[in-house]
């Protein structure tokens, strides 16, 4: 299933980077669709915005996949103007978009292309006392058709 597949790819990106491992520690902390309640902050939160969609040619056959997904730090932050933890925050963002976009082809996972479509950037409303923010982006990549 490509999904699965893209997912690995951007875990085993994520993780061959050692300023994204020495800012989040393991790889516990990078989180699919949800993160548990427990997570330790900063975490990587992937979530797929929109699943691999088939490019036809003429003739009706898939050549290549279209997929977008949303890669996004998250920290807690008990105050809203804590410049450590939204450096930190900062760090790990500018990470992710240099690590996905246009890192070139990957013949492992099928990765044609990956470049950046949007930045994000989020905050949360505050829940007892805790803000949350995230700061990332969201890619569209293209893959190999099966």
């Amino acid at each position: 299933m490509q999904t699965t597949q893209i997912l690995r790819w951007i875990r085993a990106r994520l993780l061959s980077d050692a300023t994204i491992v020495s800012l989040i520690g393991d790889e516990s902390r990078i989180q699919s669709e949800e993160a548990p309640e427990d997570v330790v902050f900063p975490y990587i939160l992937i979530s797929v915005v929109s699943p691999p969609l088939p490019n036809y040619t003429v003739a009706a056959r898939a050549v290549t996949n279209d997929a977008v997904y949303l890669i996004r730090g998250i920290i807690r932050d008990d105050s809203y103007g804590n410049t450590i933890k939204n450096n930190q925050l900062e760090t790990i963002a500018n990470r992710i978009l240099a690590l996905f976009h246009n890192p070139g082809i990957n013949l492992t996972y099928n990765i044609h292309s990956c470049v950046l479509d949007q930045e994000y950037v989020l905050t949360e409303p505050p829940r007892n006392d805790t803000q949350y923010r995230h700061l990332g982006g969201r890619f569209r990549i293209s893959t190999q058709a099966p």
